[in-house]
C-alpha cells in the first residue's frame, strides 16, 4: 500500500539516520520517495544546529572573527585608556553574542554581532549597555533593519538640524517628509507604489507595522498625526537617539 503521508514515507530513514551517513540517508530518500528529501535535509539542518560539535566549531569561528576582522584585542591593548564601553559590559556582551550566534546559526546577524561589538570598542560616544544592543540584533528581524535604515535616510537628513549642542527640529520638519517616508518603506519592503492612473493606493499597514515594532524595542517614535486611515493613511516615524546608536554600531552612516 503506498504511503501518502510524506512523514510517515520518511520514518524509516529517520530512524536508520542514527547509525547511517545523512548523505546516504538522503540518497534514499530522494530516490524513494519525492516528498521525503526535503523532510530530511530539513532533520539534518536542525540537527546540525543542535550538535555540540557544530555549536563549538561556530563560537570558535565567531571568536576568531572578532580577534582577526575586529582586532578586538589589538584595539583594546592599544587604547585600554580610551574607549567609552566598560569592560565588563563588553565582556557581557561578547559572551552574549557567542551564545547567540551558536544558537541562531545566522550568519547576517552574527555580521551585525561583530560590527556592534568592534565598532563599540572604537566609538568615541560613551556606550551604556553595550549587550543590549546584542539582545536588540538577537530580536530584530531584517525587515526591522531595512526599515530603519530608512528611517535614518529620510528623517535624519543633514539639512535642517542646527549647530552642534543646538541641534533640535520642530515635529513639523518630520511630518513633511511622511510621504517620502511611507513610499520608501513601502519600496524597501518590495510594495509596488506606482499604481498608474487605476486611482488605487498602496497599502502603508506593512511599513506603519514594522515601525511600531521599531518604536516597542526603543529605536523609533512615533510622530503624532490625525487619525489614518487603515490600510492607506500616511504615518510618521523617526529614529530614536538609541536606534541611532544602533545604526552607527552595525555602520550605518549616520549623520546627526
Amino acid at each position: 500500500m503506498a504511503i501518502d503521508n510524506p512523514i510517515d514515507a520518511a520514518e524509516p530513514y529517520l530512524k536508520e539516520s542514527s547509525d547511517t551517513s545523512l548523505g546516504l540517508v538522503l540518497l534514499a530518500g530522494e530516490m524513494a520517495f519525492p516528498h521525503a528529501a526535503p523532510l530530511l535535509k530539513f532533520v539534518e539542518l536542525v540537527s546540525g544546529h543542535f550538535s555540540a560539535k557544530e555549536r563549538r566549531n561556530r563560537a570558535q569561528l565567531f571568536l576568531d572573527l572578532l580577534r582577526d576582522q575586529q582586532r578586538l584585542l589589538e584595539v583594546l591593548g592599544n587604547n585600554y585608556d580610551k574607549i567609552k564601553v566598560k569592560v565588563e559590559d563588553l565582556a557581557e556582551a561578547v559572551q552574549l553574542a557567542v551564545f547567540r550566534d551558536a544558537e541562531a546559526f545566522n550568519d547576517n546577524k552574527r555580521d551585525r554581532y561583530l560590527n556592534i561589538l568592534g565598532n563599540a570598542v572604537r566609538s568615541e560616544e560613551q556606550i551604556q549597555d553595550l549587550a543590549s544592543f546584542i539582545r536588540d540584533v538577537e530580536m530584530l528581524g531584517e525587515e526591522d533593519f531595512v526599515v530603519l535604515k530608512v528611517l535614518n535616510r529620510v528623517m535624519n537628513k543633514p539639512e535642517g538640524w542646527g549647530p552642534p549642542g543646538q541641534q533640535k527640529l520642530h515635529p513639523n520638519n518630520f511630518i513633511q517628509r511622511r510621504e517620502d517616508l511611507v513610499v520608501q518603506v513601502a519600496q524597501a519592503l518590495g510594495i509596488k507604489t506606482d499604481m498608474g492612473s487605476t486611482g488605487q493606493t498602496f497599502s502603508r499597514e506593512e511599513g506603519y507595522s514594522i515601525c511600531a515594532r521599531l518604536q516597542g524595542f526603543g529605536v523609533a517614535h512615533e510622530i503624532d498625526l490625525s487619525p489614518r486611515e487603515v490600510p492607506t493613511g500616511d504615518y510618521c516615524f523617526r529614529p530614536s537617539k538609541r536606534g541611532l546608536m544602533l545604526l552607527k554600531l552595525i555602520g550605518e552612516d549616520v549623520p546627526n
